[in-house]
């Protein structure tokens, strides 16, 4: 499963690359395969780099950052999917008439509650593992929160220097829009 996982989050780079929200070196494809070689490149030197801290022979920089490390990103991990809830629900608004392969047995007030309740368990969780919530957890948390906010400072810096120069900006899925898509996929449909 881990290589379908990177396999996906590379391609999921590489888009992101392509469209201006992250830095052009994700985006390079292999012309021969067709697969994300910059996204698959650059994660493995950072992922060679991180392992590489526990050859350093202080036990709390090779054992302490290299653990820490690893449990931020599974909070990062975790924050990716808290905006899929929205999104979800954002999809289901304003593209109703789509259908879909998957449908969900209750719609209004139930729908919202069965997204904001995972919603709000996975920021409940991620709050939990970072935020030091007794004087105990004050030593092991605290770096570790420090690195969340240090870390998701670098992405943003990232995100809007790699925004620079791009001519499109996206604001989400409208009604229009996701119109357009359909009339557009009923066109190609019948040309086949």
């Amino acid at each position: 499963n881990m290589a379908s996982w990177s396999f996906g989050v590379n391609s999921v780079a590489a888009y992101a690359a392509q469209t201006g929200n992250m830095p052009k070196v994700f985006g390079k494809m292999n012309p021969k395969t067709g697969m994300p070689d910059g996204a698959a490149i650059t994660n493995g030197v950072v992922a060679s780099l991180v392992l590489c801290i526990q050859l350093v022979p202080v036990k709390a920089i090779s054992d302490g950052i290299f653990w820490m490390l690893f449990s931020l990103s599974v909070v990062f991990l975790l924050l990716t999917y808290v905006p899929m809830f929205p999104a979800f629900m954002n999809l289901r608004k304003n593209d109703p008439d789509r259908e879909r392969v998957y449908k969900m047995p209750f719609k209004g007030g139930l729908l919202k509650a069965a997204m904001i309740v995972p919603m709000i368990e996975l920021v409940g969780v991620i709050i939990t593992t970072v935020v030091p919530l007794s004087a105990d957890e004050v030593s092991s948390k605290m770096p570790m929160l420090i690195g969340f906010f240090v870390l998701l400072a670098i992405g943003e810096v990232v995100r809007v220097v790699s925004a620079k120069g791009r001519t499109e900006e996206y604001h989400g899925l409208t009604p229009e829009l996701a119109q357009k898509r359909l009339e557009e996929e009923a066109a190609a449909e019948s040309s086949e």
